[in-house]
């Protein structure tokens, strides 16, 4: 992939200062009303100088993923510039909170065309972050690794489906870039990895936004923060067994609400 540069577009640039994000926000604003093309482009590089940090925050969120981190770093930019262009400062709670989903969006489409080394049917590139979903409730609820046959009954699917997903998976670019992780690791990465796909599957948007406030922040702490149950218990005032009570509750009502999706 071509390698897109910016004025201060390193690889793993800081993020933003709220300055630089009041800024761009200012220089937005200035480009709407600026009708030459020259002092426009020259306003774009500014604001692409001054929130290269968000695409490349977005980029790292998807690395150790097998894609080359360069190649996530250049998309995100790209998603960027995309932000800046379809940007209109009348509408909204700014720059930022517009650009991470146009960038993220663009990462994920990046992720889907490339991930697969062997593309299998869609129905089963469909039933991965649901496989994923189930498992983490189903851990959650049973504290235990479940069978193929409680996965296939909690997906209400033939057992067979739940094998040829994980064959399928295996043509997925999932290994991780980095250094070995540490024991005991990576049922969490899973874990975050399938939040993260909960996300980007579409018919499971609405059954996130049917969360309860708190039941949104206890997967937050969790899969995305890498806190323990002890830890999600102290931060919000309940004890770690309702911690594990409230992720498997809201893990079976997103399965419940994808799976009539």
């Amino acid at each position: 992939m071509a390698t897109l540069d910016s004025p201060r577009a390193a690889p793993g640039a800081a993020p933003h200062p709220s300055s630089d994000v009041k800024r761009a926000d200012e220089l937005l604003t200035q480009l709407q009303h600026t009708p030459a093309e020259a002092d426009r482009q020259a306003l774009r590089d500014e604001i692409v100088t001054l929130t290269i940090g968000v695409a490349d925050s977005a980029a790292r969120t998807f690395w150790y993923r097998g894609i080359e981190r360069n190649d996530l770093t250049q998309v995100a930019r790209l998603g960027l510039m995309k932000a800046i262009r379809g940007y209109d400062p009348s509408v909204g709670a700014g720059f930022v909170a517009y650009a991470l989903p146009t960038i993220t969006g663009e990462l994920k489409r990046y992720f889907r065309d490339q991930g697969w080394l062997v593309r299998p049917p869609r129905s089963l590139q469909e039933m991965r972050p649901r496989l994923g979903l189930a498992q983490e409730a189903l851990r959650a609820r049973l504290g235990r690794e479940p069978t193929q046959a409680e996965l296939a009954a909690w997906l209400e699917v033939e057992e067979q489906v739940v094998t040829q997903t994980r064959l399928a998976s295996r043509g997925f670019t999932a290994e991780p870039l980095g250094p070995p992780q540490e024991e005991g690791q990576g049922a969490d990465c899973a874990a975050a990895d399938t939040y993260r796909e909960i996300e980007e599957w579409e018919s499971v948007r609405p059954a996130l936004h049917s969360l309860t406030d708190r039941q949104r922040t206890v997967l937050r702490l969790r899969f995305v923060d890498d806190l323990t149950q002890a830890e999600i218990g102290a931060r919000v005032g309940v004890s770690q067994m309702q911690v594990s009570r409230i992720l498997s509750g809201c893990l079976a009502q997103l399965r419940e609400q994808v799976h009539a999706a």
